[in-house]
């Protein structure tokens, strides 16, 4: 039996049988016939695929393939002067491939998109932050942004602040997309540790007219306010003479970073304050009190080098007197007790008086 297989444009005539031997003088191995399908008669209409995508982000290599399928003898010819079924490209526009064989040809078309990347811009400020003080981070450059990084309000937004909550250098980083093409930018910041203040002396009283030195140490530099009985507004150490109870404020820096710590100078109203060392003092050689902090009951003793009035007087901190003696007329070492258990917890002043002259110490009942 004999099978034909006819090409358009040319002709292929093959004899196929049992032991024939066909046109080219040759025998086929198998004993039974076969049949040939003569394919790509008519070019199929042809397709292009794009690799990864017919849309894409600037730099992404794209692979457009023609697909055509019972196609016998094909060519490939494409708008950009490359042959073959396959192509890559990187610039965005119109590629179409004219798809031929002896029976003729077929084009298709596939426009390529390419999106430029976005140019994101990242700032940060400060650029040097304290802890526990915001930072501000703003991005430019795309249509949408993500961050990344410690202590940020939200993780979306042009604009969002950041609270780190450790020192040192941190990192943030936003990335902006555009049409689905996306750049990542990165920036750091060091956050500085706030200074550690320490202020001395305690809160404190003194008699209008008296002055005390307040001391200020753990950082570098130091601003004082108010400025009323002050001999100075900056430096670790300043002397103070208020006329009024007055709360002082130190701000202490160190790298941009503040702390503040706050001392009340009180003054007591009613008091009359020398500045004469004891001894000289009505002839006082020597003075204790205690218990201090006492339960109430305190135990004061003088010394005198000769004979003098003495009284004593205690107010609290706001000038009230609570207890008063009898002025007396003593000499040598003096004993007196003061009973204060009837009177509320606290701190409390006690004024010896010696003559036209006294002097005050500070006592705390703990009832």
């Amino acid at each position: 039996m004999r099978k034909f297989l006819c090409l358009t444009g040319f002709f292929l005539l093959a004899l196929i049988g049992n032991g024939q031997t066909n046109l080219y003088g040759q025998t086929p191995k198998t004993s039974n016939s076969t049949i040939i399908k003569a394919a790509g008669i008519e070019i199929d209409q042809p397709t292009i695929s794009a690799s990864p995508s017919a849309t894409v982000c600037s730099g992404v290599p794209v692979t457009l393939t023609a697909n055509v399928t019972n196609c016998l003898l094909c060519t490939y010819s494409w708008s950009n002067g490359a042959t073959g079924q396959s192509i890559t490209v990187l610039n965005g526009g119109t590629y179409s491939v004219t798809v031929s064989n002896p029976t003729g040809t077929a084009t298709a078309s596939q426009v390529v998109t390419v999106n430029p990347m976005p140019v994101v811009t990242l700032n940060i400020n400060p650029a040097s932050a304290c802890l526990g003080s915001p930072i501000t981070l703003t991005a430019t450059g795309a249509n949408s942004y993500f961050w990344n990084g410690p202590g940020i309000s939200t993780t979306i937004g042009s604009n969002i602040t950041a609270l780190p909550t450790t020192s040192g250098i941190q990192q943030y980083s936003v990335t902006g997309t555009s049409n689905g093409c996306s750049e990542t930018r990165a920036a750091t910041v060091n956050v500085n540790t706030n200074p550690v203040l320490t202020l001395t002396p305690n809160d404190t009283t003194i008699c209008a007219g008296s002055t005390v030195t307040l001391t200020a140490s753990g950082a570098a530099t130091y601003a004082w306010t108010p400025a009323t009985g002050l001999n100075a507004t900056t430096g670790a150490s300043v002397v103070a003479t208020p006329s009024a109870t007055t709360t002082y404020t130190v701000t202490g820096s160190t790298n941009g970073c503040s702390s503040i710590m706050n001392r009340t100078i009180n003054i007591l109203p009613s008091v009359t304050c020398i500045t004469t060392a004891l001894p000289l003092v009505g002839e006082a050689e020597s003075f204790s009190v205690s218990p201090n902090p006492s339960n109430g009951y305190l135990v004061v003793k003088v010394k005198l080098a000769r004979m003098k009035r003495v009284a004593f007087k205690v107010v609290d901190v706001n000038g009230k007197l609570v207890y008063k003696s009898h002025p007396e007329n003593l000499s040598g070492v003096v004993t007196r007790y003061i009973d204060l258990r009837t009177i509320a917890q606290g701190m409390y002043y006690l004024q010896t008086i010696i003559g036209a002259k006294s002097f005050v110490k500070k006592i705390a009942l703990v009832l």
